[in-house]
């Protein structure tokens, strides 16, 4: 018996036995091997180049404030007319049953900055801080956020990062409710919209929805 790694065969004098018994083993590594690949292939996708240099560039020159769902579709539109590949792309469609949502990193909205940081359109004289919104949208790819109103630059980053820096990484008491906004989250509620849908207009009814922090638990 001669083993190979986790196979063991029998010897065998004969030539032929030998060819079959190795040809036998090369099947059995190519098809765990093809498995192998297939699990990982989720942990391969990434951001598509077109839409992340499409974002960063226009982040100041495109922005319209209070316009979120406007600045979404207009990214969207204008990377795919570049030839992003993006059809599996979905966005996000975050409210609050009606009250309001508040998030705590949304670009100009914080404590005075020292000196002000300056944009091609202007200049930016508060940190990111607290925002009340009715409801807020954002485009998704692959497990990246694409927003706008997050941060003051352009930045790409997880869901499960966005989440957690524009909704509830400060103890934040908003001006409206008085509340913790970290009280208010687990009544968040995401939305998913294929971007196909959404650019057609197809907003209602929503596919899929969860709460915010049951989708943020499970990410």
């Amino acid at each position: 018996m001669k083993c190979f790694g986790l196979y063991c065969v029998q010897e065998f004098n004969s030539v032929k036995a030998r060819m079959l018994i190795s040809r036998q083993l090369i099947q059995e590594l190519v098809r765990t091997s093809a498995v192998v690949v297939l699990l990982l292939l989720p942990s391969l996708a990434a951001a598509d180049p077109i839409l992340k240099r499409e974002f960063e560039s226009t982040y100041y020159t495109h922005y319209k404030e209070g316009k979120c769902g406007e600045n979404t579709r207009e990214l969207a539109k204008r990377a795919l007319a570049k030839g992003a590949r993006i059809s599996s792309a979905r966005v996000y469609h975050i409210t609050n049953g009606g009250y309001i949502l508040s998030t705590v990193f949304r670009r100009d909205s914080g404590q005075r900055l020292p000196s002000p940081l300056i944009t091609p359109v202007g200049e930016i004289r508060s940190e990111p801080g607290i925002k009340n919104f009715y409801f807020h949208v954002v485009l998704e790819h692959e497990g990246d956020v694409y927003d706008f109103d997050f941060g003051n630059v352009p930045e790409v980053v997880s869901a499960k990062d966005y989440i957690r820096r524009m909704f509830w990484e400060e103890p934040a008491i908003t001006a409206y409710t008085g509340l913790e906004a970290l009280k208010w989250r687990e009544k968040y509620v995401v939305e998913f919209i294929p971007l196909e849908s959404f650019l057609e207009g197809k907003a209602l009814p929503f596919e899929e929805k969860t709460t915010l922090k049951e989708f943020f638990d499970h990410l």
